[in-house]
C-alpha cells in the first residue's frame, strides 16, 4: 500500500507511513492453566487461546487478526463425572468404590464388568457373573458355584432355610 498524504502548507507535502496492526504471541491454553472443557454433544474438549494488540493500526494499515481461537484440546480425565476419556479404565459417574469402578476410575474392581462408557455417557458397571465367587451388583450371595439348595441359590439369591453362609 502506498503511503498516505497529508497536506501540511501550501506547497510542502508530508508523507504519513500506515502503522499495521501487531499481535502478541497466543497464550496457549490449557498450559497457562486455563482448563480444557468438555462440550455436551460434542464428545470434545475445547479450550480458548488469546493473544493482544501490541500495535493499533493507523494511518489506513492492516487491521488487526483475530484475537481469540477456540482450539481443540485433549479432554481432561476427571473421575466421577460420568465421562470416560484420557487414562481412566472406567467412569461409572460417581466416586464411591465397591460399585464396579473404582473412586479413581483407574479399574473395574473384581467381580465386576464396567461398559458402555465414552465421552458422551457413563459406564454400566454389573456383576461379572454369578458364581465367580464375588459377590458383586444386585447379587445377594455368592458361594462359586451354580448349584441349589447349598444356602445360595444359582441365581445368587439367599435360599431360605438353616444355612450359615460367610464370605461371598
Amino acid at each position: 500500500m502506498l503511503g498516505a498524504v497529508d497536506a501540511k502548507s501550501e506547497g510542502e507535502v508530508e508523507e504519513i507511513t500506515p502503522i499495521n496492526c501487531e499481535v502478541g504471541e497466543w497464550e496457549l491454553h490449557p498450559a497457562n492453566g486455563k482448563p480444557c472443557v468438555f462440550q455436551t454433544g460434542n464428545l470434545k474438549c475445547f479450550s480458548s487461546n488469546v493473544r493482544s494488540i501490541a500495535v493499533e493500526p493507523a494511518h489506513g494499515g492492516e487491521s488487526c487478526p483475530s484475537l481469540s481461537e477456540t482450539v481443540e484440546c485433549a479432554c481432561p480425565a476427571v473421575a466421577g463425572d460420568g465421562h470416560k476419556v484420557g487414562s481412566e479404565v472406567c467412569d461409572d459417574g460417581n466416586v464411591e468404590n465397591g460399585d464396579g469402578c473404582s473412586a479413581d476410575g483407574a479399574t473395574v474392581e473384581s467381580g465386576w464388568v464396567c461398559s458402555g462408557g465414552d465421552a458422551s455417557k457413563a459406564d454400566l458397571c454389573l456383576a461379572a457373573s454369578c458364581g465367580d465367587g464375588v459377590r458383586a451388583g444386585a447379587e445377594e450371595c455368592d458361594d462359586g458355584n451354580n448349584a441349589d439348595n447349598d444356602g445360595c441359590a444359582s441365581d445368587c439369591k439367599v435360599e431360605s432355610g438353616e444355612f450359615f453362609c460367610e464370605g461371598g
